[in-house]
């Protein structure tokens, strides 16, 4: 076949692209397969700022390049570009979301291209990502409880602020309106600045006695401030005695009554077991429960509160003056504090030393004690009409002090001590079975005064007194092991737990024949000066479980053979200058 020169150059060019014939460029043949791409997005959880979305596409051609943006609308092309140069043979990238983009709804889109090629797509839904407002929280340690003069509350703040500007004030108010307080940088030295971090802490040394409320003023400029006053008061208090209230022989035991908000004094007095209630001020009523007998010694009773404002009081009485046999009765009455009926719990041996009582998790009384006959140490508690005395321990040689509480699940456990030539202490807990552990604490000190609390965590907190020292001691299990600390020369303790779980202990200062109370606030001991005595004895404190009441301590005063009551009243607030 006959074909010319110029013809043959021509197929020629053909099959090279770009061929040029005689100074003309010969046009490119169009792809077989021009370019095609979808974008589409997931994400898990629902779409937030800081949150991944994971952005997918299918491109036909893996060659190809891909640059992705997003746009508040579906057209122009005209968004801000999150990748770019994409490879086309992968499929997916991640994407995490800007803070700008809080509250707003993109359209996620693609441009492809290879060679001379290109093409757009959007995403057929847009991602709604969340409105990420201004969020703050603020804590206070101690708790916002009551708080023992000279102390400290800190403030822990934590900061949610999608743009990392906002500004956090601190103010505090005596009341829980208004916001009109003043701001704490105006009441701690050095005055502090807070910066833009998320979190951060600042300290109020020494705060004046009262009662407070603390809000907080957080703004970054753009979302709506948040401004919110705290739930519970901080309640700073200082003591001052009340009065010398009762006449004891030195068997007394204070508590609270929950039913009527007041105070409750159990109190022998020469052989008369009394129920003294406190009407506020100086003003005493006493209710006549039981003839004791004469004791040579003056042990304790004990006083328990039920809910339903019924009361019962565990005491020692004489069984037989001849053979100096003693033994151990309860006493009960209603709400209104008459009407008494006692019970003999044991009247064997020579029984009823160191009592002390506590309603278990179904309202029964329950007395641990001592029998010095049979040297050993019982645990009563009463099944329908009878009394059941269940044996925790032996002992050679008693000391002083038994105490008994309750754990968060119902089992009784107690701190007691004993021992001879020296009083040692020990802890026992009974568990679901009935089967009693005992452990001995802290051999290398010797101890009596006995008293223990469990705390709002479950785990106990025992003190008393070391006499060869002249230590105020105590342990602490923190549910790993326990842990001995000396808090201050003392004795006569008593220990409660307030609300927050810190302990409190109250006790005497022989060296000063002072009334001093302790609180621990989680990493200190506090230390206050009560009232001044003539001579010291034992102590007995109540904590109300309203953190707005005060504590209240009986002391008793051997000098005069009286009973003092001292409680850590509340003063009024400071007038601090109204600051919005």
């Amino acid at each position: 076949m006959f074909m010319s020169k110029v013809a043959q150059i021509g197929l020629i060019c053909l099959a090279l692209p770009g061929c040029l014939d005689n100074g003309i460029q010969l046009e490119e043949r169009p792809s077989a397969h021009p370019l095609t791409l979808t974008i589409t997005h997931r994400a898990n959880p629902t779409p937030r700022v800081n949150a991944r979305v994971v952005i997918e596409w299918q491109l036909n051609d893996p060659s190809a390049t891909l640059d992705v943006y997003y746009d508040f609308d579906a057209k122009d092309v005209d968004g801000v570009r999150i990748s770019v140069d994409l490879d086309g043979s992968l499929d997916a990238t991640d994407w995490i979301i800007p803070a700008e983009l809080s509250g707003r709804s993109v359209y996620l889109y693609g441009i492809a291209r290879h060679n001379n090629q290109s093409v757009v797509a959007y995403s057929t839904s847009p991602v709604a990502i969340e409105a990420l407002h201004l969020d703050a929280s603020v804590t206070v340690t101690p708790s916002a409880e009551t708080i023992l003069r000279p102390g400290w509350v800190d403030f822990t703040w934590q900061v949610i602020d999608p743009n990392q500007i906002a500004t956090l004030l601190i103010f505090v108010d005596d009341n829980q309106f208004g916001f009109d307080g003043t701001p704490l940088s105006a009441l701690i030295e050095p005055t502090y600045q807070i910066d833009n971090s998320a979190t951060g802490s600042v300290r109020w040394n020494d705060p004046p006695v009262g009662r407070y409320f603390y809000y907080t003023l957080f703004n970054n400029g753009r979302d709506p401030p948040v401004a919110t006053y705290s739930t519970d008061p901080i309640t700073v208090v200082s003591p001052t005695t009340r009065s010398n209230v009762v006449s004891s022989n030195g068997a007394f035991s204070l508590g609270y009554s929950e039913f009527w908000s007041n105070l409750v004094i159990a109190s022998i007095d020469q052989s008369e077991l009394r129920l003294w209630s406190h009407g506020g001020g100086d003003l005493w009523a006493y209710y006549s429960i039981d003839s004791v007998g004469l004791l040579d010694n003056n042990y304790e009773t004990v006083f328990a509160s039920k809910a339903d404002g019924s009361v019962v009081v565990a005491y020692q009485n004489t069984v037989d003056q001849a053979l100096g046999r003693h033994g151990l009765k309860i006493a009960s009455a209603s709400k209104t504090y008459q009407d008494w009926t006692s019970e003999v719990i044991d009247d064997q041996g020579d029984s009823g030393y160191d009592p002390s009582i506590a309603i278990d998790s179904i309202g029964r009384p329950t007395v641990v004690y001592a029998d010095l006959d049979e040297q050993t140490l019982y645990y009563a508690w009463k099944n329908g009409n009878r009394w059941v005395n269940d044996l925790v321990a032996e002992f050679s040689g008693w000391g002083e002090g038994t105490s008994l509480a309750f754990t968060e699940l119902g089992e009784p456990t107690i701190a007691y001590s004993a021992g001879a030539p020296e009083s040692k202490l020990f802890y026992a807990s009974r568990d679901s079975h009935g089967s009693w552990t005992i452990e001995g604490l802290d051999a290398t000190h010797v101890a009596v005064g006995v008293q223990h609390v469990v705390d709002t965590s479950g785990h106990p907190w025992i003190c008393w007194h070391d006499y060869q020292l002249g230590e105020l001691r105590v342990a602490h299990h923190d549910g790993v092991g326990w842990d001995y600390q000396m808090v201050d020369l003392g004795q006569g303790c008593s220990i409660k737990v307030d609300s927050s779980g810190f302990p409190w202990i109250s006790y005497l200062d022989p060296s000063e024949n002072q009334l001093k109370i302790a609180r621990f606030d989680g990493r200190q001991w506090h230390i206050a000066i009560g009232t001044a005595l003539g001579s010291v004895g034992s102590t007995s404190l109540a904590m109300p479980s309203d953190p707005a009441l005060p504590p209240s301590i009986t002391v008793f005063d051997s000098a005069s053979f009286s009973l003092r009551l001292t409680s850590w009243e509340l003063a009024t607030a400071p007038d601090f200058p109204s600051q919005q």
